[in-house]
């Protein structure tokens, strides 16, 4: 039998992490900002905030496992669920967004990122994500996202977002 080891209780490395675990949690809920987390060793992933709020109807997308053709059928997927600037869902949750490697559709699907940590819906795009023409209202959704590194293409952009690095 092995000893317990109780270093990160000592040296408050867990009172950190439950203080940054809070932050994302009360942002993500407050619908104000999105939650843009930079995780390099993967400590925070995103089941915390479905775990946490079991009563939302939350989507959670990994784009690391998107390749071509994945930006329109997550449009259509989306369509179902919008009408007169409402969605279904409560939140969208995005993971590994520094990882896209989605051929033709990777710029989109960056793009899409972009907006949704800005809170834009999608009408102030230069590209439609829904078959119907609708915008994806972000501005009326909780938002979070999470890499390993902040991806260079949210660089000098503007965003909508409170930044937790872990």
């Amino acid at each position: 039998m092995g000893v317990l080891d109780l270093s990160d209780y000592n040296n408050g490395n867990m009172d950190r992490w439950h203080e940054k675990r809070q932050q994302m949690l009360e942002f993500f809920k407050g619908k104000v900002l999105s939650v843009l987390i930079v995780d390099p060793e993967d400590e925070m992933p995103l089941k915390e905030i479905e775990n946490a709020f079991p009563d939302l109807c939350l989507k959670t997308f990994d784009l690391a496992d998107c390749k071509d053709g994945d930006f329109r059928r997550i449009g259509q997927h989306f369509d179902q669920y919008i009408s007169n600037g409402k969605c279904a869902y409560d939140g969208l949750l995005f993971d590994n967004i520094d990882s896209i490697s989605a051929g033709k559709d990777t710029e989109d699907l960056q793009a899409m990122v972009w907006q949704s940590l800005k809170r834009d819906d999608s009408e102030m795009c230069d590209y439609s994500i829904l078959p119907s023409g609708d915008p994806i209202p972000f501005d009326k959704m909780m938002i979070a996202a999470r890499c390993k590194k902040k991806p260079e293409y949210l660089e000098d952009k503007s965003l909508l977002a409170y930044t937790i690095e872990v």
